[in-house]
């Protein structure tokens, strides 16, 4: 009998020992509850049907999908299964096709993201806005490419390179502001964005190469600020396609940079950005010849200058017969220390003998 409930007990241990192995291993595979492993990654996902919401969790680079039928798990979902996406906090990079044909109408990207890879976020029909987070250092090729309904988007000043294709027809996109961290806009990287009518750059020192074809096909941009030294390749401003230019097209270029060279090197109508100058100053300067509140006296000054010989009617007119002609105006105020002085002084005189 006592043989008998010994291999009784036996028997229920090893059963025990192997449901828990199984409960270990389930719970692994699942993440903790952070839903399905997406490949060999540290990264998973998890649906909810209720509010039709789907989450990306872990941490680290999710993996590269693919746009066909075997890409990712949800590629294959009904057009209106998703209506959110969350990604967590701890997500470093949104692998190709991540989300490509997503038509969710919010996405929630995490502060800890650093590249949005290629064609991750394409074809997100019903997105308008996009506010990138900071931290974002890599836009790569054709990642927003055919969102069609894409009116704004946010750019932080940690991105380092907007690639090639990037915004690619993206039709509704009004305006953009090309952080001064920008090095690399690629090539075709705007193109055919239609409605595109402003584009500044954050600074005009700035130093960002502008590839092939960048902004290629945006007939309403028809003025541009162009920094110090920030370079232009073939056919990236000014043109609506290869061989046609856009009517009344006009670059802001600073002299004798590669931005003028490449005004003219294409026929393109130019304004230079320093024919306009603007100076102001303030100083303070104390003398131990004044006492109490006399002693600091406040100097502002500033001044104007308009650079006419730079000007489109002058240069018609003049026939480079004279060079330069400023017309500079301006106003200061100057302090005055040299009064009679306040300062006694003892002049002495001494006598003495002297041999020869």
């Amino acid at each position: 009998m006592k043989k008998f409930f010994s291999l009784l007990l036996a028997m229920a241990l090893i059963v025990a020992a192997v449901f828990s192995f199984d409960c270990v291993s389930f719970a692994s595979d699942a993440g903790d509850d952070l839903g399905i492993r997406l490949d060999n990654s540290d990264t998973y996902y998890k649906y909810d049907g209720a509010t039709k919401t789907l989450y990306i969790n872990g941490k680290g680079d999710v993996p590269n999908m693919s746009n066909s039928s075997n890409g990712s798990p949800w590629c294959n979902w009904d057009s209106d299964a998703i209506q959110s996406v969350v990604v967590s906090e701890g997500i470093t990079s949104l692998g190709n096709y991540l989300f490509y044909q997503v038509r969710a109408t919010s996405f929630s990207l995490p502060r800890t993201l650093k590249k949005i890879g290629k064609y991750s976020l394409s074809c997100t029909g019903q997105m308008k806005k996009w506010d990138i987070p900071f931290g974002v250092e890599t836009i790569d090729n054709y990642a927003f490419y055919n969102c069609f309904y894409l009116e704004e988007v946010n750019i932080p000043s940690s991105v380092k390179s907007i690639g090639e294709s990037a915004f690619y027809q993206c039709k509704k996109l009004k305006s953009i502001t090309i952080p001064s961290s920008v090095t690399a806009i690629g090539k075709n990287a705007f193109f055919r964005c239609s409605e595109l009518s402003e584009v500044n750059f954050a600074s005009m020192t700035q130093k960002t190469t502008l590839a092939l074809n960048a902004f290629i096909g945006c007939e309403k941009l028809k003025q541009i600020n162009i920094p110090m030294n920030t370079s232009c390749g073939k056919n990236s401003l000014g043109y609506f396609s290869q061989s046609q230019k856009i009517d009344g097209f006009t670059m802001g270029v600073y002299k004798d940079s590669v931005a003028q060279s490449y005004a003219i090197g294409n026929g393109l109508n130019y304004t230079l950005l320093d024919r306009y100058l603007i100076t102001a100053s303030f100083r303070a300067d104390g003398s131990s010849r004044f006492v109490g509140k006399n002693k600091w006296g406040y100097f502002p000054s500033a001044a104007i200058a308009w650079k006419l010989s730079e000007e489109p009617f002058f240069k018609n007119w003049n026939q480079n017969v004279i060079d330069n002609v400023k017309i500079r105006a301006g106003w200061g105020q100057i302090g005055n220390e040299r009064l009679r002085s306040f300062y006694p002084y003892q002049t002495n005189i001494s006598q003495g003998q002297y041999y020869i």
